[in-house]
């Protein structure tokens, strides 16, 4: 039987994402919440060109041995599909439902594809941003 050995659920550095949430020009708001808006937003995209906060994708990858025959095998891997553009500021309770989406989503697959995952597998977090 296959068997996810380890899970490495990665924090990467997002380095193109997608900010034009923070450009709306919010047409259907008053001129009041209008003008309010696009100075909150302008001072967020300012924070972000001073390195205040970034973006990360959230990501789980499943590392499992493909056996030869009794004495070698290959080491193969199957990730989730990833989550981008997630703010570094965000909440640390955001960032462990995000972490354990990414987690259910790879054993979702490992399942498709007949690989077992116990539920005891070793989990590590790598933060590399």
């Amino acid at each position: 039987m296959i068997e996810i050995r380890k899970i490495t659920v990665k924090h990467i550095l997002d380095e193109s994402p997608d900010l034009s949430y923070l450009e709306q020009e919010y047409e259907e708001e008053t001129a009041e919440n209008r003008a309010t808006y696009k100075e909150q937003d302008k001072k967020r995209l300012d924070a972000y060109n001073n390195n205040q906060w970034c973006c990360i994708g959230i990501i789980a990858n499943g590392e499992f041995l493909v056996p030869f025959d009794d004495h070698s095998g290959i080491i193969e891997h199957i990730s989730s599909g990833g989550l981008w553009g997630i703010e570094s500021d965000t909440t640390a309770a955001e960032i462990k439902g995000t972490e354990e989406e990414q987690i259910a989503e790879l054993k979702k697959i490992a399942g498709i594809l007949n690989i077992y995952v116990s539920a005891h597998v070793e989990i590590e977090y790598k933060r590399n941003w």
